[in-house]
């Protein structure tokens, strides 16, 4: 019966997901180019995601679209088979597509819109919003026993929106030998939010056994099911420094340092109260069986964000730039999404009850043992490395900018936020390398945007994906029921790759 409810939850419960596109590819065409560095070169209102204090940077008002997809291929684990519940191995041929260990990745597919204006000399706001194709809404919780990924799965298939803005200081140079104060440089400060949908499912039913007159058969009756999606914030926190602010010689010297806080979306409690009612009527064995009732308190992460520190420098020159981007993530204190059995409003987990015929009632209780040990997590360092060469400048006519050509390279490095651990816990997680080229076109502007250049830019960037020991021992396993995999020894995940690429176009005005 509990097997019932559980099941009961997964075709009931609607899918969430984990956080968008820029924390695994780049906020833009322009930076996949860079493997997902150039935090400090700025990237129209994607800076409201990657650094708020550098839409300061930005010379005009932008108005940008992307689109940005591809494909993620997730090898299938060696050495790991299914089993039934006897624990008698399932064959290859018998399983579905959908039961392979782990599921693939969903489809990086969306597009992308950002908007960014300058409000006077001191102060710069942007809008920045993400669209996935198809699902604006996906989640995917899986059993954390079973071989399936963190960071793979679903992250970039949920539609987000940022907003912020960033305030110049007014810090003039400081005076050179000849005397010269004039305002070089910027000094910036910069903050945004994030805003990400929040769930609230609440399920309470009725399996009403039916058999009279007829072949026995079970009636479902939905009493209820309320779903609430409502908004959830996730700030952060930026300044930026060009050093020209102090030396002239050190225009378009850059160092920034940004802070998003630690932020995590729940599914509200999901309660499901399930009543199984007229069991005689199916079959004599359950005369004795007047009424089973089974409460459950399931909680869900739709999305976790850790604490996250990122240093960014960069030299930016009329010709080239280079920049290099260093980011500390806090996944030590990770909270999977993985369905958990937590406290409800009883402080219980939940419980089963037999109703029986005479006097004899049969209470369980409901205790989840699906979990990760706290060791399993580890902090990480990605790195990120960008070029960007303008091997072409031509001038336009007066009023308006030159065309530009400029290409881009990058590589970035993001280790693994797992270690391998014993025990029945199998998430999947290994180190990625990213390689990323890129190119981009600046143009005179349309005649209706007359003072402001035209831009396109294109991005590719192609990911290995680093694989990950299943250390499994007999010794760790044993006793432990309701695991649904046998391990062999050996088993590990061989990591997989992906494969994206983006077009972007836009204005400045």
């Amino acid at each position: 019966m509990t097997r019932i409810v559980l099941l009961l939850a997964a075709l009931l419960v609607a899918g969430p997901a984990h956080a968008h596109q820029a924390e695994v590819f780049a906020t833009s065409p322009r930076t996949l180019g860079f493997a997902g560095a150039g935090t400090a070169l700025g990237d129209g209102a994607g800076s409201t995601y990657a650094s708020p204090a550098a839409l300061g940077i930005a010379k005009t008002d932008q108005f940008r679209l992307n689109w940005i997809g591809g494909v993620v291929h997730l090898a299938e684990v060696v050495g790991v088979q299914r089993i039934d519940d006897e624990g008698v191995v399932i064959p290859d041929s018998e399983l579905g597509p959908d039961q392979r260990l782990p599921e693939q990745a969903i489809t990086p597919n969306g597009v992308t819109i950002d908007l960014l204006k300058r409000l006077g000399p001191w102060f710069t706001a942007g809008a920045y919003v993400t669209f996935p194709i198809p699902y604006l809404y996906f989640h995917d919780s899986q059993d954390a026993w079973s071989p399936n990924t963190v960071r793979w799965r679903n992250r970039m298939a949920q539609a987000t929106g940022y907003v912020g803005g960033s305030v110049r200081l007014p810090v003039r140079g400081l005076p050179s030998k000849v005397g010269d104060s004039a305002l070089q440089g910027g000094v910036w400060l910069g903050a945004s939010v994030g805003i990400l949908p929040k769930a609230n499912i609440e399920i309470d039913l009725d399996l009403i056994g039916v058999g009279e007159d007829v072949a026995p058969f079970i009636d479902v009756a939905l009493r209820d099911v309320d779903l609430v999606v409502r908004a959830r914030f996730r700030p952060a926190f930026s300044a930026l420094v060009d050093l020209g602010t102090f030396t002239k010689r050190f225009e378009g010297t850059r160092i920034g340092l940004t802070y998003r806080p630690e932020t995590r979306v729940d599914i509200d409690p999901i309660h499901l109260n399930v009543a199984v009612e007229g069991l005689a009527n199916l079959a004599t064995i359950f005369t004795l069986v007047n009424r089973i009732e089974a409460e459950v308190w399931l909680g869900l992460v739709d999305n976790y964000e850790p604490h996250q520190f990122k240093g960014s420098f960069a030299v930016q020159r009329p010709r080239w730039a280079a920049t290099l981007d260093v980011e500390w993530s806090q996944w030590s204190r990770l909270v999977a999404s993985y369905g958990r059995v937590v406290e409800g409003d009883d402080g219980t987990g939940g419980s089963l009850i037999l109703d029986l015929a005479g006097d004899n009632d049969f209470e369980y209780t409901v205790v989840g043992r699906r979990v990760i040990p706290d060791d399993a997590f580890r902090d990480t360092v990605d790195i990120a490395v960008g070029v960007e060469l303008v091997p072409l400048v031509v001038p336009a006519w007066p009023g308006k900018p030159p065309l530009t050509v400029a290409v881009r390279a990058g590589y970035r490095y993001q280790p693994a936020m797992l270690r391998p651990t014993d025990g029945p816990s199998a998430l999947l997680d290994g180190g990625s390398h990213t390689i990323g080229v890129g190119a981009g076109l600046t143009a005179p502007s349309l005649a209706l945007f007359k003072d402001g250049p035209f831009l396109f830019d294109w991005g590719l960037q192609v990911q290995r994906l680093g694989g990950m020991a299943l250390p499994k021992t007999d010794g760790a396993l044993n006793g432990i029921a309701g695991i649904p995999v046998v391990y062999s020894e050996g088993a590990h995940w061989p990591g997989g790759w992906a494969v994206v690429t983006g077009v972007q176009v836009g204005t400045g005005f």
